[in-house]
């Protein structure tokens, strides 16, 4: 009977991976692109991938029409996921320099444009949350 030598022969493992990059535009926190949607390019800010060609002999299993609606949809709807980060992030900003400026929770406030509009605030403090209503009033120029 031999003895098993005590030292294993498996190779060492592997160092850990590390998580890929994030590629494309990016804010100063990295977070991603957080500039206007431009048309034509993802919300990542990369042109998209063109069409695959059909191959002949080979008919499509959808009509052409019903794909270029489910396309053209999916490029909204990304744009509209992009503008709601974006909407939520300067909510939070909003609320942060209401806050910092000290104004009343419970006093509506309202401030007049570069254009002349009036835009009204409703600050409501609700238990565990504040929340703010901001509404243009349309007509009203001074």
């Amino acid at each position: 009977m031999s003895k098993k030598n005590p030292k294993s022969t498996k190779p060492a493992a592997a160092p850990a991976k590390k998580p890929p990059a994030i590629t494309g535009p990016t804010t100063k926190g990295g977070s991603p692109l957080e500039g206007p949607v431009v048309a034509g390019k993802t919300a990542a800010g990369r042109k998209p991938k063109p069409k695959q060609q059909d191959l002949p002999g080979v008919e499509a299993k959808t009509p052409p029409k019903v794909e270029k609606a489910v396309l053209e949809y999916q490029e909204v709807r990304d744009e509209r996921m992009e503008l709601t980060k974006r909407e939520t992030a300067a909510y939070a900003k909003m609320i942060a320099a209401i806050e910092d400026a000290k104004l009343d929770a419970k006093q509506p406030f309202s401030f007049l444009r570069d254009d002349g509009k009036r835009v009204q605030v409703f600050p409501e403090m609700k238990p565990e949350e504040f929340k703010v209503r901001v509404k243009l009033v349309e007509g009203e120029e001074e």
